[in-house]
């Protein structure tokens, strides 16, 4: 348990705040071709949301492949991907301009930095939108005589390309896909969030909780039906892929979390912000509702 002791607030008011630490396991990958491979549920022109948390350690590597839809190997096959190119996530589409322009670059530099982002891409119809993180969305869209298609080969870690690649060095956690484009809103609310699979709209959610079992070692989905990933070129103990990190994901979004203030009910959801020092490392943070609606503590005042 860590105690976090603000300095201030908007309410003008000192207070405590307990938080329960919460670990969830995250998959790893070193960069030496590991695969998750899914038959994905979405596919052709289908709109859909992807998402998911991620690190990496990539550094100026030519493209290494966080993860896409299309083959590993052959030409002319439509590929649609997520890579790292020197330091930088490009989404790239092989059928734009033959796979030798990018359709964005993302202006955050993610590599090396040692930190958790949020990356989620929606489609709708020929409209493509990028949000990592806080970052001002990339917005996309194409002719229609150039339409996006996707296939039904989905991997995470290692796509093919028409470029020279690697794989990706890093973690992953919390993947899901949507059958539908997500509005930003929509996307907030979730994303500090576990799921328990059952979500309209969602289907496909590796949360990488289950040890895989089998050969190939099998990632759990947890919607139904189940479209389980296997994993390819990984350690051999399945058990020894994954690392437990705390992402200060909230186990029940659905919770409304409400504390008390001079007998008046205060939801998460109310507008304040607030800075605290962590009595650990004697670190500042800063959090807005919708940061601290995913940590939900245990408030105290005086």
């Amino acid at each position: 348990m860590k105690t976090i002791i603000p300095l201030w607030i908007s309410l003008f008011v000192l207070f405590t705040i307990s938080i329960n630490a919460q670990s969830n396991k995250v998959l790893d990958f070193t960069g030496n071709n590991e695969r998750v491979s899914i038959n994905s549920p979405i596919s052709g022109s289908d709109d859909f949301t992807a998402e998911l948390w991620f690190t990496g350690t990539n550094g100026n590597i030519t493209v290494a492949p966080l993860f896409g839809w299309g083959p590993l190997i052959g030409s002319g096959s439509r590929r649609f991907h997520v890579v790292s190119w020197s330091n930088q996530l490009r989404l790239i589409d092989d059928s734009y301009n033959g796979g030798s322009s990018f359709i964005a670059t993302l202006p955050a530099t993610i590599d090396d930095d040692g930190l958790w982002h949020h990356l989620a891409i929606t489609k709708s119809g020929n409209t493509i939108t990028l949000y990592l993180d806080d970052e001002q969305p990339f917005i996309y869209e194409t002719g229609t005589s150039l339409p996006f298609k996707l296939m039904t080969d989905l991997n995470i870690g290692l796509t093919g390309s028409n470029e020279n690649r690697s794989s990706w060095n890093g973690q992953v956690d919390e993947f899901r896909l949507w059958d539908e484009a997500r509005s930003r809103a929509e996307i907030e609310s979730t994303k500090n969030c576990e799921l328990t699979g059952t979500e309209t709209g969602l289907v496909l959610y590796y949360d990488f909780e289950n040890t895989p079992q089998g050969f190939p070692p099998l990632i759990l989905d947890r919607t139904v039906p189940s479209e389980n990933g296997s994993m390819f070129n990984f350690n051999q103990l399945p058990s020894s892929n994954f690392s437990e990190v705390d992402l200060g994901l909230s186990p029940d979004c659905a919770a409304d979390c409400e504390t008390s203030f001079t007998s008046e009910r205060v939801p998460c959801t109310s507008d304040y912000t607030f800075t605290a020092v962590d009595t650990d490392s004697g670190e500042n943070f800063s959090w807005g509702n919708n940061r601290w609606r995913s940590k939900c503590g245990s408030f105290i005042f005086w």
